[in-house]
């Protein structure tokens, strides 16, 4: 962990060091500050972010799509819905790590290195950043349609974590009315919820979708064995298992039952004697 935190700190550090030398140097100043500006750059200790004015013209083309209204409607009273739920959850959550500091805890903080490995911090920050475009996009399509000028949008980086930030007119904002602010503010959540949905139907039905590109009740293959097991150099991974001791197997369930039932049938089996001293060295050692 601390480890992990050092690199990050160290890459920071020497970002923003650069970054400050050439704001102040003179020869660098100048053509160093117009480049920020130019690209909508700005850069701070840890946080670094990129800011476009204007709106796209495909989202101008996406918010004006009819029927469009409706689909924010909905998504008012989903959020409004999953708001109201939220507050007993939370509750609860809040009441369970005072009672249990130590136990299970369902909700917990993403910290790399600590919790997740840095190998799947590139899945996880592609994960984020998705989920954050589709959440501005929301509220930039629903101001769109609401007639709220988008005056600008941007993406940002904050230490490991990726993010994205629509910048909306503030007095267009004021003006609307009320139910008209709330399509607005509850379309990001909106777009969240339908992604998580749609995240859950498609992780419940992979198994559905890859069945034609894998056989299926054809016995069962040998992913890993323990190092102390004696088997451990006689049944090598990959292994594919169709039958013991004349036992059909086609699942891991018919692998477990017939187990059982060499096990309750008191069978014998005739080892190598190398076999056994092999094991038995590796045991001693």
């Amino acid at each position: 962990m601390w480890e992990a935190a050092w690199y990050i700190g160290a890459a920071w550090l020497s970002i923003s060091t650069i970054h400050a030398l050439l704001s102040t140097l003179r020869s660098t100043s100048l053509a160093y500050n117009n480049f920020l500006n130019q690209y909508g750059l700005l850069l701070s200790p840890g946080h670094l972010k990129v800011y476009w004015s204007g709106c796209p013209a495909w989202v101008l083309r996406l918010g004006s799509l009819p029927g469009l209204r409706v689909w924010f409607d909905l998504g008012s009273v989903c959020s409004c819905g999953l708001l109201l739920l939220s507050i007993p959850i939370l509750a609860g959550l809040l009441i369970n790590t005072v009672q249990q500091p130590t136990g299970e805890q369902l909700l917990k903080p993403v910290i790399p290195g600590v919790n997740v490995p840095w190998s799947q911090m590139v899945y996880i920050g592609l994960t984020i950043f998705v989920c954050a475009v589709l959440h501005e996009l929301g509220h930039a399509l629903a101001a769109v349609k609401e007639q709220v000028r988008v005056d600008g949008y941007g993406v940002f980086f904050l230490l490991v974590y990726p993010g994205a930030y629509v910048d909306l007119h503030e007095e267009h904002m004021t003006v609307i009315s009320a139910r008209r602010r709330l399509r607005i503010y509850c379309a990001g959540v909106w777009h969240n919820f339908v992604l998580a949905c749609l995240g859950a139907m498609l992780f419940s039905s992979t198994s559905f979708m890859s069945a034609p590109l894998f056989a299926i009740d054809r016995g069962v293959y040998v992913l890993n064995v323990n190092e102390d097991s004696a088997l451990y150099d006689q049944l090598p991974v990959g292994t594919h298992i169709t039958h013991i001791s004349g036992c059909p197997i086609h699942s891991v369930l018919d692998f477990q039952l017939c187990i059982d039932h060499i096990y309750t049938t008191d069978l014998g089996y005739c080892i190598p004697l190398d076999v056994i001293k092999k094991q038995q060295r590796k045991t001693k050692s």
